[in-house]
């Protein structure tokens, strides 16, 4: 491939994660409305919503979370200001990153058409692109593991006197790959120490590869110890909530065996996908179906090649789903095991590169072109399923319209007027924070959103409980209406709202 073959993946990669970002996936989730508030919390008051300064740990409803993905939105919202765009656009960029990382590994371990080819798969990979279009920490592991694992090999490789200046940044990426999410706390560590070990039983290297691993734990270690010591100091909540998605059936040797290998289940991987709809692009599996094939050649190009980065890319592939198992909630679970799907696309891209060089009696380009032809179709197949299947099948549990039926009571609300919030979603409070921007200091005081009733969650509206209010934000169907309620139609940039919520005001 020509050099500008990699600058035109990451652009490709970028305009599939940027165009259309503030519209798909169709909805604005709670938790992304509560992560760009506390955002906006930091950017002007220097507090997150519970009032401690640069905290740590981020409260967020009723668990405590990395503030990472915070950090780094801060310049985006202080120069874009608060939109679904700017909250999402550090998952997208994220994402484009992690298609250089892979490239960069692929590139060093194989050749720099196997680097190109992870890169290429990556970028079109419809369960990575979905997680690099929202406002997800997870996404970050997939950016920061490649590059983490990348120095550490360049480290490595550094015959007698291994290279000091690449162990370094080494140990910071691992350190912001631990810190990005809370499965990474749990793979992190079991892969740094699998690499120890590889180092100590690789031919050709010495203790010393060995001490420059673990000499990167250490630096790791010694860079997340104030999260660390942030994390324990919230136990009691962090506890609760690990509880919470562990379930109640004790976790046994079997029960962990099992829940690992769900996440090898070949339907779900090829066929299913994860059973949440806003996880999953519907049509095809976790993988499409040239990166699914792609993989399976890879594992036989594993076993034909050589180096020592077979042994870190399959340690990176069975590690990957450790975290997602010793929990018990949504198992096989897309976003608990994210951090496999750049080894995914190493594995794949390591074998079609083989491919075009190994197929007998066709040339070269030929099968060269081929293969791109094969990339170009599931490229637009997987584009067509998630910009019309999914957008359309998962709009209901990405609480699709919430966002403009808030923006249409703001429109339509007269000096004073309260309007009451159906209890039929959850932590309605987080959209109307994101529209109307509430000083951050009265939240974090705990004082009540001016303009604004919520009823109990999970309960329809009750009218007759809400005198003092003239606006009425309900689903359709919800309750049988008083004659004195009049319908307000939304503008025509928020009828989105219909799909899901009514507004009406009392004229009595």
């Amino acid at each position: 491939m020509r050099p500008w073959a990699l600058l035109a993946i990451l652009l490709l990669a970028l305009l599939l994660r940027l165009i259309g970002l503030e519209s798909n996936p169709p909805g604005f989730f709670r938790d992304e409305a509560r992560k760009a508030y506390s955002t906006y919390s930091l950017l002007k008051t220097g507090k997150d919503l519970t009032g401690r300064d640069w905290p740590l740990q981020i409260k967020e409803f009723n668990a405590y979370t990395t503030p990472i993905y915070h950090w780094l939105s801060l310049p985006i919202l202080g120069t874009l200001g608060m939109s679904v765009f700017a909250a999402r656009l550090s998952a997208a960029l994220a994402g484009t990153l992690a298609c250089w990382g892979v490239y960069l590994l692929g590139r060093d371990w194989v050749s720099r058409n196997a680097g190109l080819w992870a890169a290429a798969l990556l970028a079109v990979s419809p369960w990575h692109l979905l997680f690099s279009r929202w406002a997800n920490q997870g996404i970050l592991m997939t950016a920061f593991i490649p590059l983490a694992l990348w120095l550490t090999w360049r480290a490595l490789e550094g015959g007698q006197s291994p290279c000091w200046r690449w162990a370094i940044p080494s140990a910071v990426f691992w350190a912001l790959s631990w810190i990005a999410y809370e499965p990474a706390r749990v793979f992190v560590p079991a892969l740094l120490f699998t690499l120890i070990f590889l180092s100590l039983f690789r031919e050709g290297w010495r203790s010393r590869q060995a001490l420059v691993v673990f000499g990167i734990g250490m630096g790791t270690l010694l860079l997340i110890s104030p999260f660390v010591v942030a994390i324990l100091r919230d136990w009691e909540l962090a506890r609760a909530r690990l509880e919470t998605i562990s379930g109640q059936e004790t976790l046994t040797p079997l029960l962990l065996l099992k829940n690992y290998l769900l996440h090898w289940n070949p339907l779900y991987l090829l066929w299913s996908g994860d059973a949440n709809p806003r996880h999953h692009v519907s049509g095809q599996g976790q993988l499409a179906p040239l990166e699914g094939l792609a993989c399976l050649a890879g594992v036989y190009a594993l076993w034909k090649t050589k180096g020592a980065w077979r042994g870190m890319l399959l340690a990176w592939l069975l590690l990957s789903p450790l975290p997602g198992s010793i929990t018990q909630e949504g198992l096989p679970h897309s976003l608990r095991t994210l951090m496999i799907v750049p080894a995914f696309a190493l594995l794949g891209g390591i074998a079609l590169a083989e491919a075009a060089k190994c197929a007998p009696n066709l040339p070269k380009q030929v099968v060269a072109a081929a293969l791109i032809a094969a990339w170009g179709i599931q490229a637009c197949v997987s584009l067509y399923l998630f910009r019309t299947v999914y957008a359309e099948k998962s709009a209901p549990y990405w609480e699709a319209g919430y966002l403009e039926a808030i923006r249409s009571v703001e429109a339509n609300r007269k000096e004073g007027e309260v309007c009451a919030v159906s209890g039929l979603i959850e932590f309605p409070e987080a959209m109307v924070e994101f529209v109307t921007l509430p000083d951050p200091t009265d939240i974090q005081s705990g004082k009540p959103l001016g303009g604004y009733r919520f009823e109990k969650t999970g309960t329809p509206l009750n009218p007759l409980a809400y005198s003092d209010c003239k606006l009425f934000l309900i689903r359709p169907g919800e309750i049988r209406r008083p004659p004195w309620w009049k319908e307000l139609s939304p503008a025509p940039e928020n009828e989105e709202m219909l799909s899901a919520w009514r507004l009406y005001r009392s004229e009595k």
